[in-house]
């Protein structure tokens, strides 16, 4: 009767167990590492170098004044986004074909070819697509990072070749400060046309008034007032006085309000100790937190507690900023409504003086105007000198402090490191492999399988011998007795049984 086997718990894998299927599967398992090993070799040796040249520049936020008539720069409160601002003009399109132009590439080989090979009928469209492509191989190859605390960044580029990495990295260092120049130019032309403009209404006003004053001493023929003034005219001084000041307080509050609703940066702001001793708590906090999100995910209380302190101080910066804000434009409407009254003061207290001494106060009125207007006039006057003189002398907030050397070695292929990747992920997958394959095989090959597996003992076990005549075919009982004869010891034959139907094996001495 056919009895089945039953399967029973696996014992589990032993250390003894693995190093046995190594060294069964050896050489399946140094046959894939080395051909694992073979192809990262030979990616790595078939690889083209790549090089990088890095150059280190300076980016100070505000230039260094170069004439002592130049005002006292402010530095700019919100410094991360300035500093955001440059490394992106670092990486823009611009710069890009500024540096592309610099070093002449669409006259150097290998790119010269691209507009060698252009139909000479090729519309602009095409030409315009070969010149992205320039500016597409300087952008493609670079990298900007920045120095942690501090106003240095390094700017990279990498290619096959180490010289033209080189110059591309010196190229852009030196197009980057052109074009900050080019922008600041610019900047102060603009400021130039715009003093020129009010410069030539304070000089017409200034005619005007002067026209006037003259014309009334002509028909007054007047040459000269008396040296004691009354009170009303010493009022009327004093009041005009007063307006000239409250203008020119109505001016500044005026422009530093405006700067306010620019979003630029003032005195005010940056000498403003809450504020500072704020910025300085949130920049401890920003690098606190950059510190420990290295160690931390965002969620872990510490990183929690730092994200809420950071709101809450940047909160207290927006409300101290707005309060700075506020007072300013509340310094600007008492400018504004002092200046206001000043000139109703004024007016009024013409009509007094008229009254009094029409001549007399009529002829101080226009002297006055004259003097308000020249006083103007001068003042708008030396600013556009001053801005005039500061669009010829170079200032850039930019330097080089380390300029960018040829590299001597390559960046790319990391030949020891691929290697090494090869020979570790060839030995994972050949073990791997060793086992799937061992996993395969379901036959028993020990004694210790057998008792494991079927859970009978094991008396002992049969070799399996081959004859040179018949390999794989066992020799016959008489003739292994009558090239043998018996030992002493043995006493009998053994039947053994096989665990599988038919029962019954040849038999064997005992």
């Amino acid at each position: 009767m056919e009895q089945e086997l039953t399967t029973v718990h696996h014992r589990g894998s032993t250390l003894h167990d693995y190093l046995r299927i190594i060294v069964k599967r050896r050489w399946t398992i140094l046959a894939v590492s080395g051909a694992v090993l073979a192809l990262a070799a030979l990616k790595t040796f078939t690889a083209t170098p790549i090089y990088r040249a890095t150059i280190q520049i300076l980016i100070e936020r505000n230039p260094p004044r170069v004439l002592d008539s130049q005002a006292q720069p402010i530095y700019d409160f919100y410094g991360e986004e300035f500093y955001q601002t440059q490394y992106k003009l670092l990486e823009s399109r611009a710069l890009g074909k500024k540096v592309a132009d610099k070093l002449n590439l669409r006259n150097r080989p290998p790119y010269s070819q691209m507009f060698a090979r252009l139909p000479a009928d090729a519309d602009q469209n095409t030409k315009q697509r070969l010149e992205e492509n320039l500016i597409e191989v300087i952008l493609g190859g670079l990298q900007v990072e920045p120095v942690k605390a501090s106003s240095l960044v390094n700017v990279s580029y990498s290619g096959p070749d180490p010289k033209f990495a080189a110059e591309v990295a010196n190229a852009l260092g030196e197009a980057f400060i052109e074009q900050s120049l080019d922008l600041r130019f610019a900047a102060s032309q603009e400021a130039a046309k715009w003093l020129e403009k009010k410069l030539a209404e304070a000089r017409q006003k200034l005619e005007e008034s002067e026209a006037k004053l003259n014309r009334y001493k002509r028909e007054h023929n007047i040459v000269a007032l008396e040296d004691k003034e009354s009170i009303t005219s010493q009022k009327l001084e004093q009041i005009n006085k007063e307006l000239v000041a409250a203008q020119t307080k109505r001016m500044e509050a005026e422009t530093r309000f405006r700067e306010v609703e620019a979003g630029q940066p003032i005195a005010e702001v940056m000498n403003n100790p809450l504020i500072q001793a704020l910025k300085t708590a949130e920049a401890k906090l920003i690098t606190e937190q950059s510190e420990l999100s290295k160690k931390y995910g965002e969620n872990h209380p510490r990183m929690i507690q730092i994200a809420q302190e950071l709101a809450a101080t940047r909160g207290k910066i927006n409300a101290e900023m707005a309060v700075v804000k506020q007072t300013i434009k509340n310094e600007y409407n008492m400018a504004k409504a002092q200046e206001a009254n000043l000139k109703k003061a004024l007016e009024d207290q013409k009509t007094v003086t008229q009254d009094q001494s029409d001549m007399g106060i009529q002829y101080r009125v226009l002297l006055r105007d004259v003097e308000t207007n020249r006083a103007l006039y001068d003042n708008m006057l030396k600013s556009l000198k001053t801005t005039t003189a500061t669009e010829n002398v170079p200032a850039t907030n930019i330097r080089i402090v380390y300029p960018a050397l040829i590299p001597e070695a390559p960046i790319l292929p990391r030949t020891g490191r691929d290697l090494l990747m090869g020979a570790g992920f060839g030995l994972v997958l050949g073990l791997g492999l060793a086992l799937f394959l061992e996993n395969l095989d379901t036959t028993i090959k020990t004694p210790e399988e057998v008792e494991e597996y079927l859970e009978i003992p094991s008396l002992a076990m049969i070799p399996h011998i081959e004859t040179a005549a018949n390999p794989g075919k066992l020799p016959n009982w008489w003739y292994f007795t009558a090239i043998s004869p018996w030992p002493p010891r043995l006493t009998g034959y053994c039947a053994p049984t096989s665990c599988f139907p038919p029962p019954g094996k040849p038999p064997g001495p005992c």
